[in-house]
């Protein structure tokens, strides 16, 4: 004896005994076989009622996800958009702080340049103020020697 399966249906009928009844006479079997046609029948347009609606259900749910799925694409594009302008800007700063580095580097070595021209001709100018202070000092006592001697022949 064969059974159907009612969860395969939306409406919950039972069993359906799909053996043949027992033929006491041709009326009544055809009888039985066009009611058996009818069930079937109202249980295929059940069935293919459900499958629609399943499908169409399915097709919403897919359509819904699609559209969750593109959000989902957009957000990760705008994010990804962001971290590369970000990306890139820092780039840009990093190497803008490098060419101002070495800018100011190559001024400080300039600067130290400067200094080290400027101290060397201080240097000079001391070793020439050294010199000069000698003179000076030999000639005041050339000087003061000269009046002496002067002052002696004024005496004599």
């Amino acid at each position: 004896m064969k059974k159907l399966d009612p969860r395969l249906f939306s409406e919950s009928l039972d069993l359906i005994d799909l053996t043949p009844p027992f033929v006491s006479d041709t009326s009544t079997s055809e009888k039985s076989i066009r009611d058996l046609k009818e069930q079937l029948s109202k249980q295929v347009l059940n069935a293919e009622a459900n499958v629609s609606e399943i499908r169409n259900q399915l097709a919403h749910k897919v359509s819904v996800l699609e559209k969750k799925m593109d959000i989902l694409v957009d957000k990760f594009q705008n994010f990804a958009d962001v971290a590369n302008q970000r990306h890139a800007q820092s780039q840009s700063q990093i190497q803008s702080t490098k060419i101002d580095s070495s800018r100011v580097e190559a001024l400080i070595e300039r600067q130290n340049q400067i200094v080290a021209v400027y101290e060397s001709r201080l240097k000079k100018f001391q070793h020439m103020l050294e010199k000069q202070e000698l003179k000076i000092l030999d000639l005041s006592a050339q000087l003061s020697e000269s009046r002496r001697q002067l002052e002696r022949l004024k005496g004599l």
